[in-house]
């Protein structure tokens, strides 16, 4: 059995993947060989998600995030970026997840697979907002294949009007990107971004204090990072946003920070 097709069966079971040194590459994620024929497989992607879904720290989180994948983290596993792109797309259109961009000045998308994030919102209901956001969820989100939605959309298309705008916003749903038009959101997504940018930081700033600015995958590891995401996430970050090279040597993965 291939070492994908075994984390997979580990998390199919209910339990986390073991503690890998290697990131993985595109062939171990391939076929999953000895299942059943009758099981639907994942594609590739899928795989990757999961995969990557499985080390974020929900617990740790309770109920204030969903499990948010970051689209380069999925080139980190699948090396293939043509292939991912299309497969992303296709379950993007078959709305099995929502993408995101990310508000960090920067050129970055999230993913959140559909059933944990309308499960995710529908803790946020209340008396209050109840209303709004099931219309959000039955009626704009289906529908939306973009990381963004315009207030005609909304208004015309789905009933959403500029009062119940305002509680999408203020649920995290919505977020301003121009006049007339919203970044979709995913509730809770500051404290995301407080972790996710805090604990970037502080490896980079790490490695780079480092002789040569490298160090093996397998002694970062260890690093007790500033960030409850953890430090396996933040190594597919890294790898996958191409901050670092991942070098094969005997020793191992070499992590070398780009100049």
């Amino acid at each position: 059995m291939s070492i994908m097709a075994e984390e997979f069966s580990n998390f199919e079971n209910g339990s986390l993947p073991k503690k890998r040194k290697k990131v993985y590459d595109e062939n171990d994620l391939c076929l999953f060989n000895e299942q059943s024929s009758s099981v639907e497989l994942p594609c590739d992607t899928m795989a990757a998600i999961l995969y990557i879904k499985s080390i974020f720290p929900l617990t740790i989180f309770g109920n204030i995030l969903p499990p948010i994948i970051l689209k380069h983290q999925i080139y980190c596993v699948v090396k293939d970026k043509t292939l991912v792109d299309r497969q992303l797309n296709k379950l993007w259109q078959e709305r099995k997840l929502q993408l995101f961009k990310l508000i960090s000045g920067s050129d970055e998308f999230a993913m959140v697979l559909m059933e944990d994030l309308i499960a995710h919102v529908q803790t946020k209901q209340n008396s209050e907002n109840s209303t709004v956001l099931e219309r959000f969820l039955s009626s704009a989100l289906p529908t939306c294949t973009d990381v963004s939605i315009s207030t005609k959309t909304l208004s015309e298309e789905h009933d959403i009007k500029e009062k119940d705008i305002t509680v999408l916003v203020k649920s995290g749903l919505l977020q301003c990107r121009d006049v007339g038009s919203w970044w979709l959101g995913i509730p809770g997504a500051g404290v995301f971004m407080k972790h996710f940018t805090k604990g970037r930081q502080n490896i980079l700033r790490m490695i780079r204090k480092r002789k040569f600015k490298e160090i093996l995958q397998r002694d970062l590891e260890t690093y007790k990072v500033n960030s409850k995401l953890g430090i396996q996430y933040h190594i597919y970050d890294i790898i996958g946003a191409e901050l670092v090279q991942s070098i094969e040597t005997t020793s191992g993965s070499l992590l070398r920070l780009e100049s």
